[in-house]
């Protein structure tokens, strides 16, 4: 233990005497392992760690298929659902829920919330019961029982202050008066629910149509039962209620999805190319430190060679080496998690809305081990190498040599050149996948969404049905608020959608008239209700016809507007204009709608997402739509300041309707290129931080071998050379490895290029540009690294040299 300490107490001195080494090492560690180690806790958050739930491997979601793979899941109707829940024995309980808003008036100001309504079990199924109160009983999930709600943590502390007695006071809902029941614990995950409250369902099962599919649904596997059992089980029961109701059930199957499966997505792909990122910087910066220490073990040949000759054996040299490599692990580990600490707490702040359960990442215990663990196995990595070379240092020619004389011999330099050849050819994969995802992302941006985005001002406006039973009033009070807000200084117009862009659209089988589908390939489009002053608002071109009109009334001629897409598609050389459509089934009887008029295609989903065909609707003719997103077109650059002139226009017509999610426009695309943004963001930062430790390694390499070639620069000095040759050819012996490193690069970053091909739009992953591109600057990196050293060559004395022998 002695020999530890002091050996401690050696490489803590060591490493006091030359700062500048032991900075450049920790800083390296520090931003290597601290990198690693905010990897790893995302990753322990969002996939080690188990759901908060009971047994939640046993939760499984529950959900319709069709034969077509290429068809989308459904959900189940409430009578299928109700009876698979009667019949089942796989599933020990069965539970429902229906994703819906709330408005909440009463007391403060009236707030637009995310809520759910459910089944009396919901809770028991999840494995979870309130803190406060009690769960939904099964007598108040029945048609007219009494109204009752569980609240969230977060919504009982933010709204009601914590109130300690909200159990048992009534809040209104959507103009209704609801019971509080209970109050989550803190620890009940909101955002896997994303809802801030819930309430009965209540449905009455007679007045709802089979055919109807809103409900999701829920189950936990009964003891004995496997996941494929339970599958199995329901197939059967929905195969008997196809023959019993073929109408409505023909072609469903039963797909039962574990709770966990259906929360993380794809995101394990996500974290596995993070965590490959990540591994390779964490590998760059320990063969870039084991190159210097290579390079310092040169120079500390003789003190080695006096240890040996007065006595010390070879282990306790090499115990001296890898302590002193620990302890720079220790203390660069020491640094990484300061900085994992500010990335979490970035993270959390800058959500990138692709990363689920990212509000549970921190830094427990898990990552404090983790830390340490890859700090020892740095230490292993950079510092077992050098001190290997150096325990087997020739005793007798290295005392015979003068200190810092020593060339260090061809062995070392091939292997110093053998480690810059791995440095380089990692951080060409970091770099061509970083340049892969920012050029996609460019490509992503620059995609015309099919409306202008400048100065627009949204807000989404979401009455309780009940409030407007007649759509006379409802037609009323969207015609007053637009014409009021339009008359605002500095609104241009203004429009009301059902749907915006990049939001999931309703959608409907049509039919073009005169030009029947062949049985069984009927199209769909997507379906919109908007104003007549939509399109201005939104800057969607009229490219032929015209667009709405006021005079387009409940009581006039149905019409409608097409976009591109479809009218080229489904009409004669794409003239849709003075054509007709029927919606619904081509044998059914439906409504004829005039088509007058086509607008250039809107990016539906995202601007990655193909545009599909899609029909406008005048919200007149189309009063299905109570809840629209108003969008208002200002002169400013800052559409947000508009946002309180056009709050008092709503309260002075509705003060009890809240304008909710208002944002601009511009926010909203950004909303939708968060995940590509975050992805590109992290992995140019990790293929920058590679591109610097390579930098840097190059130059200590280099600049410690010309500090170490003076006597034989000097001697080329002195036999002629010119100080340009010297610097041509010290540049040019150390450009060479840093060549051979980028063809090995290249190849890696083809084969690998495939891990990311699913996150590129627009971009191949053998994208020639973008490998030069990534070449050019690894290459100008290393010629520079490697030009700066020369120059101190250039400054050698030849004659100094030759005096000192």
């Amino acid at each position: 233990m002695s020999n530890l300490l002091n050996d401690l107490k050696l490489a803590l001195r060591r490493l006091a005497g030359n700062p500048g080494f032991s900075l450049l090492a920790i800083f390296t560690l520090a931003v290597t392992i601290g990198a690693t180690t905010a990897v790893f806790s995302v990753v322990n958050a969002v996939l080690l760690q188990p759901l908060p739930y009971d047994d939640p491997d046993r939760l499984m979601q529950i959900r319709h298929t069709f034969p077509d793979p290429d068809m989308p899941e459904v959900p189940l109707s409430y009578p299928n659902f109700l009876d698979l829940e009667e019949r089942t024995e796989s599933l020990s309980a069965m539970v429902a829920t229906v994703p819906r808003p709330y408005l909440l008036t009463g007391d403060g100001p009236p707030t637009q919330l995310r809520g759910a309504k459910v089944t009396s079990g919901f809770f028991r199924v999840f494995g979870v019961e309130p803190a406060m109160g009690r769960a939904i009983r099964p007598e108040e999930d029945r048609a007219g029982a009494a109204r009752v709600v569980v609240l969230s943590h977060g919504l009982w502390q933010r709204r009601f202050n914590g109130d300690p007695d909200i159990v048992g006071k009534t809040l209104e809902l959507d103009n209704e008066e609801h019971t509080v029941i209970g109050v989550m614990p803190e620890t009940w995950s909101v955002r896997l629910e994303d809802s801030q409250l819930w309430s009965a369902l209540a449905l009455d099962p007679q007045a709802l149509e089979r055919d109807t599919r809103f409900i999701q649904a829920y189950g936990r596997l009964a003891p004995g039962y496997t996941r494929q059992q339970a599958e199995a089980e329901l197939g059967s029961l929905m195969e008997g209620l196809v023959r019993e109701y073929p109408e409505a059930n023909e072609g469903l199957g039963i797909l039962l999805r574990p709770r966990r499966e259906q929360v993380l997505g794809d995101i394990s792909e996500l974290l596995v190319l993070f965590s490959v990122a990540v591994g390779l910087v964490l590998l760059i910066g320990c063969v870039n430190l084991a190159n210097l220490l290579l390079a310092r073990s040169v120079g500390r040949r003789k003190e080695m060679a006096m240890r040996s000759a007065l006595g010390a054996g070879r282990w306790p040299i090499l115990r001296q080496l890898l302590i002193e490599s620990l302890v720079l692990s220790l203390l660069g580990g020491l640094g990484g998690l300061f900085l994992t600490f500010g990335a979490v707490r970035l993270l959390n702040v800058f959500d990138p809305g692709s990363i689920p359960r990212v509000d549970e990442v921190s830094v427990d215990l898990n990552v404090l081990l983790f830390t340490f663990a890859v700090a020892v196995l740095a230490s292993l990595l950079f510092g077992l190498v050098p001190a290997l070379h150096s325990g087997r240092t020739d005793l007798r020619s290295t005392l015979v040599s003068g200190a810092g004389t020593s060339t260090g011999g061809r062995r070392e330099g091939r292997f110093q050149g053998t480690l810059v050849v791995l440095q380089v050819a990692l951080t060409v994969v970091l770099l061509v996948g970083a340049g892969l995802l920012l050029k996609s992302f460019t490509t992503l941006m620059a995609v015309d969404p099919g409306f202008d985005t400048r100065g627009l001002l949204t807000f989404r406006l979401q009455p309780h049905p009940a409030k407007w039973q007649e759509a006379e009033p409802m037609l009323a009070f969207y015609r007053d608020l637009l014409d009021n807000v339009e008359g605002l200084p500095g609104v241009e117009s203004t429009g009301a959608s059902a749907f915006l862009p990049f939001t999931q659209w309703a959608s409907g089988a049509f039919s073009v008239v005169g030009d029947p589908p062949p049985p069984g390939d009927q199209p769909s489009a997507a379906r919109n209700a908007v104003t007549p002053g939509y399109f201005d608002a939104m800057g969607i071109r009229l490219l032929e016809g015209r667009g709405f009109r006021s005079t387009d009334t409940a009581e006039s001629t149905p019409v409608v507007v097409v976009n591109e897409t479809l009218a080229r598609r489904f009409f004669p050389e794409g003239q849709a204009v003075g054509g007709s459509i029927k919606m619904g089934p081509v044998e059914e009887e439906g409504t004829v709608l005039n088509v007058v008029g086509v607008v250039e295609d809107v990016h539906q989903e995202g601007l990655d997402e193909a545009v599909e065909p899609k029909i406008y609707n005048v919200h007149p003719q189309a009063a299905w739509a109570s809840a629209l997103t108003v969008v208002v077109r200002t002169d400013s650059d800052d559409p947000l300041s508009y946002a309180d002139a056009v709050r008092r226009e709503l309260m002075a017509l509705d003060d009890s309707l809240p304008a909710a999610d208002v944002r601009t426009m511009e926010e909203r695309i950004v909303d939708t290129v968060r995940g590509a943004r975050f992805n590109t963001l992290l992995l140019t930062i990790f293929g920058i931080v590679a591109l610097v430790l390579t930098a840097v390694g190059i130059y200590g390499v280099v600049a410690h071998s010309v500090s170490r070639r003076f006597k034989e620069i000097g001697i080329r000095l002195s036999l002629g050379a010119t100080r340009r040759e010297i610097t041509r050819y010290i540049v040019g012996r150390h450009t060479v490895p840093i060549v051979v490193g980028l063809i090995l690069g290249f190849v890696a970053a083809l084969v690998g290029g495939r891990l990311i091909s699913s996150w590129l739009y627009g971009v191949e992953a053998t994208d020639v540009a973008t490998f030069v591109a990534v070449g050019l600057v690894l290459l100008a990196a290393g010629v520079l690294a490697s030009y700066l050293p020369s120059r101190q060559a250039q400054k050698v004395d030849p004659a100094a040299v030759l005096r000192e022998g």
